[in-house]
């Protein structure tokens, strides 16, 4: 059985950023499409969850992300010239993180397979109706890289 995060996942697009407005203040959400298997769908992101997404791949993965740039905070976040070149930025950001590989027990084979924290970030389990977590106790990640 291939499992889903085995599979190439080459196609995202962060296709607009929406100005949101509420309680909080003013942000920007950026509306990232994903296709895998023949599936489509889109998820909402906020800068800061970007950005907590580098950071817990920074502390597990260190060696590897040395090479993939995150895009810094800037003042004045929401102008629209800054939301355009920052949708590049975290599109980018997204399609070299999707594409690297890390090595997983499966029984008493090791896989290749992507970061489970960019599968969970752009929910694909939801969207392939997998369970989040294998059934297999016998699955488990390596503790780094």
């Amino acid at each position: 059985m291939a499992y889903p995060d085995s599979n190439p996942l080459r196609d995202i697009v962060i296709r607009d950023a929406l100005t949101i407005t509420d309680e909080t203040g003013t942000h920007a959400e950026y509306c990232v499409q994903v296709a895998l298997t023949g599936r489509e769908w889109e998820v909402r992101r906020r800068y800061r969850q970007f950005l907590a997404l580098d950071e817990r791949l920074r502390a597990k993965y260190a060696r590897i992300m040395e090479r993939i740039v995150f895009p810094p905070k800037q003042v004045f976040s929401v102008a629209q010239s800054v939301i355009r070149s920052r949708c590049h930025e975290l599109q980018r950001y997204l399609l070299n993180t999707a594409s690297v590989s890390v090595p997983v027990q499966i029984g008493a084979q090791t896989s290749l397979v992507r970061m489970r924290e960019v599968d969970d970030f752009l929910e694909v389990a939801q969207h392939l109706h997998c369970p989040v977590e294998p059934a297999n106790p016998r699955f488990s990640r390596p503790a780094g890289p």
